[in-house]
Order: structure tokens, then sequence, then C-alpha cells
């Protein structure tokens, strides 16, 4: 099977961005349940507010979780830039969890929807 991913460019528009972190199209980290995600930060340190980082907006990688999830379940952004469980017909979802993850701060493969 064929993995791709698509990377960007964007102005952080606060100063949490960390890696595997979420992040929405206006560069915030993702702040509540059902935040849209724009990518997901690959930066391996952090990057301050107004800097420039990149974020994976396609394709599979790997993004933190804000708490336990099973395998095909549908993200969304959450509290702190985690994704987490999607409720649907309330939160549009963004990734699909390829691996699951028992608890919060799990660093788990995912893919774009």
């Amino acid at each position: 099977m064929y993995a791709y991913a698509k990377f960007m460019s964007l102005k952080a528009a606060d100063a949490n961005w960390a890696a595997f972190r979420c992040v929405k199209p206006n560069g915030a980290v993702t702040g509540s349940t059902g935040d849209v995600i724009y990518g997901i930060v690959t930066e391996n340190g952090v990057v301050g507010n107004g800097e420039v980082g990149t974020v994976q907006v396609a394709g599979e990688g790997y993004v933190e979780v804000g708490g336990a999830v099973s395998v095909d379940a549908l993200l969304t952004g959450g509290a702190n830039g985690r994704a987490v469980a999607a409720t649907i017909g309330t939160n549009q979802p963004f990734l699909m969890a390829l691996e699951a993850s028992s608890a919060a701060g799990d660093v788990i493969r995912v893919k774009f929807l």
C-alpha cells in the first residue's frame, strides 16, 4: 500500500504549537471538541506565536489524542490540540484512527479524510 502525505507552511497564531498537535486554518491550536482541523504540526520543537511551522494536511500521519480511541474511530479537533472522537451528526470528522489508543497523550497513526 502506498501512503502519501502533503505538507504546508502555516503561521502559528498562538504559542502552543507542538509536534503531533492539531491546528485550525487560522494557525491556532484546536481548543474544544469539534474544532476544524487544518493540519497536524510536524515540527519537533515548539513553534512560537507568529513563527512559521510545517503542518501535514493530507495522507497518513501521526496525531496526539485526548483520550482512548479505537481503530477506525473518526476524530475531530479537541482541547489543547489533541484529536478526540467525533460525535457523528454533531462534529465534523477530519481524521480516521489507524491505531488504537488507551489514554490521553498517546500518539497514534491516522489518515486524513
